[in-house]
């Protein structure tokens, strides 16, 4: 296989979602119209779609008990670029950056981003390295909300990415929502109904 070849396969798979993929080579297509169509595909990614200028995008969170003010982001953050990378954070990370484990399980979280229209690719976030993330995903935007904004961590991400050409943009943060005044709700529900819970066994 030519470099070029390696190279037109890297960005089939790299700027296609899989069932796009299987839809646009069908079972029906003989192997060698699949390979045709697979390149063409490729072809239109890196030429009459500028594959070069592309804009990256790189978004991350917990994404627990998802809610509006995640989908604001996430919608907001495609708006801004071609292909929409989103970091998942593992439950290991949360359990030691926030001493808790989420209500929603990594798996199942990844999945509902995964399910987004706006999103184009859903990869584990295992630590805050931000400048590693971008060794391996090469995203020219990296978005966060605007309760972000001014904070040292976020200060310090600014100084590292300058010199990277990356942009960091602050997305309108929606206020009245998080998934910690929901999780904080339920509970507080709970406590002071604990005949909800028999209600639920009960339905079982």
């Amino acid at each position: 296989m030519t470099l070029y070849s390696c190279i037109l396969s890297t960005t089939i798979f790299r700027f296609l979602k899989p069932e796009t993929i299987r839809r646009k080579t069908h079972l029906g297509e003989s192997p060698e119209k699949k390979v045709l169509i697979l390149l063409n595909l490729g072809l239109d990614i890196m030429g009459r779609n500028n594959y070069m200028e592309r804009v990256i995008g790189y978004t991350t969170g917990v994404y627990d008990m998802f809610h509006i003010g995640h989908l604001n982001v996430i919608r907001h953050a495609k708006e801004q670029c071609d292909y929409l990378i989103v970091g998942v954070s593992t439950d290991e990370l949360v359990q030691k950056d926030k001493g808790k484990t989420p209500v929603i399980p990594y798996e199942e979280r990844a999945a509902i981003i995964a399910a987004l229209k706006y999103v184009d690719e859903v990869v584990p976030q295992t630590d805050k390295n931000k400048v590693g993330a971008w060794e391996k995903y090469h995203f020219n935007k990296m978005f966060v909300g605007s309760d972000w904004q001014g904070t040292p961590q976020w200060k310090k991400f600014e100084e590292q990415f300058a010199p990277l050409g990356v942009e960091i943009i602050y997305l309108p943060h929606t206020d009245g929502i998080s998934s910690t005044e929901l999780t904080s709700f339920i509970k507080n529900t709970l406590e002071e109904h604990p005949e909800f819970i028999g209600e639920k066994v009960q339905q079982k």
